[in-house]
């Protein structure tokens, strides 16, 4: 009988570290992978892919450890680019983007978007959301992926 409870206890002690395992498919629980500078490769709209220019595909996001994030990105075309800092959030599958100053009458503008894939070499999120207009409809939600570069 005592040699059924350890076997008993041992199958629960193990069947309980296979389940916490953080081996999550999409790999958005380890924060950590998000730092670093990330370049666009891809963009989808209502499921159709947006034919990207080679000036958008110089675009980059870079996420630092303390919560800043730097967008390079296409201001004008031809190739007229822009810089902007700002704050980024990660809760989970989801990313909350704070841009002050670009909202109404110069408020924050609050953007936030669901992370679909996030590994050491990839960064796929849609955009769902802003605190302007609210829950986008599914045909106006874009998706963005980036390759960490």
């Amino acid at each position: 009988m005592k040699k059924l409870s350890y076997i008993l206890l041992a199958i629960i002690t193990i069947s309980q570290f296979i389940s916490c395992s953080s081996d999550d498919s999409n790999g958005s629980n380890d924060q950590n992978l998000i730092l670093g500078k990330w370049q666009l490769i891809k963009v989808t709209r209502n499921m159709d892919e947006v034919i990207l220019s080679d000036c958008r595909k110089e675009e980059t996001l870079t996420f630092f450890d303390n919560g800043n994030i730097e967008n390079y990105f296409v201001d004008n075309d031809p190739c007229d680019f822009s810089t902007k800092t700002f704050q980024y959030s990660v809760n989970d599958d989801e990313f909350t983007f704070s841009i002050p100053n670009e909202g109404i009458n110069g408020s924050t503008y609050i953007l936030k978007s669901r992370i679909l894939s996030l590994t050491k070499s990839k960064l796929e999120f849609q955009y769902f959301n802003d605190n302007e207009v609210g829950d986008y409809p599914e045909s106006q939600r874009e998706t963005q992926e980036y390759i960490k570069i």
